[in-house]
């Protein structure tokens, strides 16, 4: 093995801690999580609904609905559950599948931290900033969530971003895949790396393969293979009914938009989201994310729970703002290092 290959495995004592607070941050929200699902003190919906569909897959119906005809993939296509299909038929237990989406959770730390690291050249800032992301309210509290497919999108997008910021195109296209297979919706998302890009005057290929995949993923699986699976929401797309207040059809929908912005507006900063965006950038200190282009990473999901009027997506407990939380961050790491030497040129240092 060269000296390059053996560095590798040599961690540095700052690294070992984050990795070591990654395995306690599994290890106990794991246990919390069983604990509070063995006193009947959680939801069990969306727990039923993934650990049925795993169970009961066969050839002839695969990830079935447990209270009608049809398919989870007719719900959200969540190709990155199936990696977890082998091991959940090996341990088919909840249990299970709480600690691996702790161990996700906790993980996605991990590519945020070498961010940091590579960006500030501060070693303990970084540790220190991605441990607060691991404790910030929309993330933290997923390990005590229902089960669901949002919460394994974070690790995804910070690797993508990762990789987007060393400027290694070939290892940032298997994140942003990954992105887009985890939920359909995250593809606008992972579209959105396209605008960054663009306003970075980055070389076409990061313009032009997020924007194209993005869009066309999100097209073709919302309009092609939902329908084609079936199931409890195939119709998500045809009838938008968390934009109800603007119509009932696509067509009324953005007909209302255009013709009344006003109701948009009055919507989208009522009191009650107003007060959803305190809870979201309060604690990073309502500007810091906003002091990078990566802030665009944040609109689709930002946008959908403001605009949109189905009042679960502005409750931070529950899975609609695990992965905005995640662009958050990403948004402060990549404009911290700027600002930070900002600060310091002002003042002379």
């Amino acid at each position: 093995m060269t000296s390059e290959q053996r560095r590798w495995f040599v961690l540095a004592p700052i690294d070992r801690l984050m990795l070591g607070l990654i395995g306690i941050s599994t290890v106990v929200f794991t246990y919390l999580a069983c604990l509070q699902y063995h006193n009947f003190s959680t939801q069990t919906h969306e727990i039923t609904y993934y650990s049925y569909a795993m169970e009961h897959t066969t050839w002839e119906h695969f990830m079935p609905l447990y209270f009608m005809k049809g398919s989870l993939v007719g719900g959200h296509p969540d190709f990155t559950f199936w990696l977890l299909m082998p091991l959940y038929w090996m341990i088919p237990s909840v249990e299970m599948l709480f600690f691996f989406q702790s161990l996700i959770l906790s993980v996605s730390a991990w590519p945020l931290y070498l961010l940091l690291k590579s960006k500030t050249k501060d070693p303990l800032a970084a540790f220190l900033f991605s441990a607060a992301y691991l404790f910030f309210p929309p993330v933290v509290s997923q390990h005590l969530n229902q089960i669901h497919d949002d919460q394994f999108a974070n690790i995804w997008l910070l690797f993508a971003t990762y990789f987007f910021v060393l400027k290694d195109f070939r290892k940032f296209v298997v994140p942003l895949i990954l992105i887009c297979f985890t939920k359909e919706y995250f593809a606008l998302t992972a579209a959105m790396f396209g605008i960054w890009g663009l306003v970075e005057r980055r070389q076409w290929k990061w313009v032009l393969l997020p924007l194209v995949f993005g869009f066309t993923y999100f097209v073709v699986v919302s309009k092609f293979v939902m329908p084609w699976a079936g199931g409890n929401t195939v119709l998500r797309y045809a009838s938008l009914d968390y934009l109800d207040a603007y119509g009932k059809t696509p067509h009324e929908i953005f007909s209302t938009m255009l013709a009344n912005p006003s109701l948009v507006l009055r919507n989208t900063f009522s009191p009650q989201k107003l007060q959803y965006l305190f809870k979201v950038f309060g604690p990073v200190l309502l500007i810091l994310p906003f002091l990078s282009p990566a802030i665009v990473l944040c609109l689709p999901n930002l946008g959908m729970n403001l605009v949109g009027t189905n009042s679960a997506f502005i409750v931070i407990p529950w899975h609609y703002s695990v992965f905005l939380g995640s662009a958050i961050f990403v948004a402060i790491a990549c404009g911290l290092a700027a600002a930070i030497r900002g600060v310091k040129g002002v003042l002379g240092m």
